[in-house]
């Protein structure tokens, strides 16, 4: 044999297979080979004291680890009596987009110069979420424009019309 010392045999009593790319548990620290290298394929004695799991909150996406010998439940009330972080859940809906049927979130939302709202990028200019404030700025310039005319109207009828304000002779 070129190399001795390439390969390890597999822990497991009854297996002994020379792998040459063989597993460590991470729970017993022993060898074993691809069919045995999972707990449950060679009966790890030590996995009780890794068998840990995590819950995700409902409220704030974070998980919420739990021991061998602790109730889930418990554990979930106790996180989100002690101060759950709903407010990020909070912070997510602050970050979305103020069109109503948009439900898009950017991580540096856009705001609206005119009107103050936060929008996505689909809808940040004035035009794409029919901004109130350039709606209103139109409305109050079509306003002053319609009395503009109406009063250069009655000027122009009283004076002698449209000639009269070109010529310069009232």
């Amino acid at each position: 044999m070129e190399f001795p010392d390439l390969g390890r045999h597999c822990s497991k009593h009854d297996c002994k297979q020379l792998d040459f790319l063989p597993f460590t548990c991470d729970a017993c620290k022993k060898v074993f080979c691809l069919d045995h290298r999972t707990y449950k394929d060679h009966t790890c004695a030590e996995v009780k004291v890794r068998d840990k799991k995590a819950q995700v909150c409902p409220l704030c996406n974070i998980p919420v680890p739990c021991g061998p010998n602790e109730d889930v439940d418990e554990k979930m009330n106790r996180h989100i009596e002690d101060g759950c972080k709903s407010e990020a859940r909070e912070r997510k809906k602050a970050k979305r987009c103020s069109v109503k049927r948009c439900r898009k979130t950017e991580l540096l939302p856009i705001q609206c110069a005119k009107c103050s709202h936060q929008y996505c990028l689909g809808h940040r200019l004035p035009s794409d979420h029919n901004c109130d404030a350039v709606r209103r700025e139109t409305m109050t310039a079509a306003h002053m424009l319609r009395r503009q005319s109406t009063n250069n109207a009655r000027g122009a009828s009283s004076s002698g019309g449209l000639l009269s304000f070109l010529t310069g002779k009232a």
